[in-house]
């Protein structure tokens, strides 16, 4: 029987756009669990978007329990080649360590940053311009939507014959504040982007009277913008 997942190969790779978007050629990937195949596939997966558009990454595993030697060592990275200028996390606890190691470095907001998995000190740090993004696997879907499948395969067998997908979304400060009813909208504009390429360019477009205001809006090779009103 199918069943919902999060779709690993457009999250990374949607992370790989929202980097090299913001100028970023070389990135450290940080892995805060040993062992954690999820976290590796996550960071292999960046590395392949990355590579594909001429970009490189270092893949740094860290000891997420040891926030303070986790943060030493992502500095210790960074200091090693200054020619890193991104950094993605793989989970909240990396996003910490990695917050620890730029503000000591005083390259918080400097050297971008983005993660993994929604927590409210990575919400503030986009909202303050810290962090670029985080990307959300929506895991309230996941659980929702398996729970929903499964009951109507117990009730009247029926059953998608693939995989839901529950992400990605991704979360930037032009769509931070939006209310997550019109958040779907946007996930579809960045899904149909990568679907189809991997160095599409990244805008922000105000939509004119649209009461959510303004929010991310993708192209494809800088032509064709696409955008999305949210429902009222």
């Amino acid at each position: 029987m199918a069943g919902t997942v999060p779709n690993k190969s457009p999250t990374s790779a949607l992370a790989a756009i929202a980097m090299i978007a913001a100028g970023v050629h070389k990135a450290l990937c940080v892995i805060h669990e040993e062992q954690n195949q999820a976290l590796v596939d996550r960071c292999a997966g960046f590395a392949k978007a990355m590579a594909a558009t001429g970009g490189s990454v270092t893949v740094l595993h860290v000891n997420g329990a040891q926030l303070n030697s986790a943060a030493n060592a992502i500095q210790a990275a960074l200091k090693k080649d200054p020619a890193i200028t991104g950094v993605l996390t793989t989970g909240i606890i990396g996003f910490n360590a990695a917050g620890g190691a730029l503000q000591s470095l005083g390259k918080f907001g400097t050297i971008k940053l983005g993660t993994f998995d929604v927590s409210t000190q990575d919400l503030n740090a986009v909202v303050n311009g810290q962090a670029l993004f985080v990307i959300d696997q929506q895991p309230f879907l996941e659980g929702y939507m398996a729970v929903q499948v499964s009951a109507f395969e117990a009730r009247y067998s029926q059953h998608p014959f693939g995989p839901i997908f529950t992400g990605p979304s991704l979360i930037t400060k032009a769509n931070a504040a939006i209310p997550a009813m019109s958040l779907p909208y946007l996930n579809f504009c960045i899904l149909f982007v990568v679907n189809r390429s991997l160095a599409p360019c990244v805008q922000t477009e105000c939509i004119s009277g649209d009461s959510v205001g303004c929010f991310s809006a993708c192209c494809l090779s800088g032509r064709m913008p696409l955008r999305l009103r949210s429902r009222r």
